[in-house]
């Protein structure tokens, strides 16, 4: 199952998973760095676990980045389709990244 999950991060990479991840860590960090000086720091505590998360993303939340780029470019479902196949029965929140006509059938 790893070779399964490292083909499919590869392909992912390949079609802008990096760049995005790195794209919204520098958001978080830019937040977390104006950040006012308040006594309440529960949104700056969210903002630090987002943080931490972006930097170890699980599948789930790089499905959710890949959605979002696959609905920016529909072409980069093409790239995903051969890794993401074997993945579906284990990982099911990962059919969201299937072509509209093929999750509806």
């Amino acid at each position: 199952m790893l070779q399964k999950i490292q083909t499919f991060l590869n392909a992912a990479m390949t079609v802008g998973l990096g760049v995005r991840l790195a794209e919204l860590a520098q958001d978080v960090q830019s937040s977390i760095d104006t950040f006012p000086d308040t006594p309440d720091r529960r949104y700056l505590h969210r903002l630090e676990v987002q943080r931490d998360r972006l930097a170890n993303p699980d599948l789930r939340l790089v499905g959710a980045v890949m959605r979002q780029l696959c609905e920016e470019d529909p072409s980069r479902r093409e790239v995903l389709e051969s890794a993401l196949e074997p993945l579906l029965s284990q990982h099911p929140y990962l059919a969201v990244l299937q072509r509209q006509s093929e999750s509806q059938a």
